[in-house]
């Protein structure tokens, strides 16, 4: 994590790094079950504003899943289900982002129906 922040403030526009650097976010703070709720919202933060500055680079589904990522993270479903769905107009047919629609609907309660 510390080796992905260094390189990102040496290269600052590298969608990659940007993205590596969300990615490894996320799996820090869902891998520590230790966090409270309001620190795992500040990781969603850092993530959130790392892949924004990605995106706004260059708009890939990958930067969107994080950003669906990150909002799944503070339990904001509904806007997790947008940034997938995002996800899913740049890349059709792109499982995971489909996989985590169905992950988001089941948590606001939503289990019968169609993922689109």
């Amino acid at each position: 994590l510390t080796l992905f922040r260094a390189d990102v403030r040496h290269a600052p526009e590298s969608v990659r790094l940007l993205n590596g650097l969300g990615s490894e976010l996320y799996r820090d703070a869902v891998g520590d079950s230790s966090l409270t709720i309001e620190a795992k919202r500040q990781v969603a933060d850092q993530i959130i504003r790392h892949s924004k500055e990605s995106y706004d680079i260059r708009p890939t589904a990958d930067a969107c899943m994080k950003l669906g990522n990150a909002e799944a993270l503070r339990e904001n479903y509904l806007e997790a289900v947008n940034h997938y769905k995002n996800a899913l107009e740049l890349f059709p047919g792109y499982g995971p982002a489909r996989q985590n629609i169905g992950q988001c609907y089941v948590a606001l309660g939503r289990t019968e129906g169609k993922v689109n």
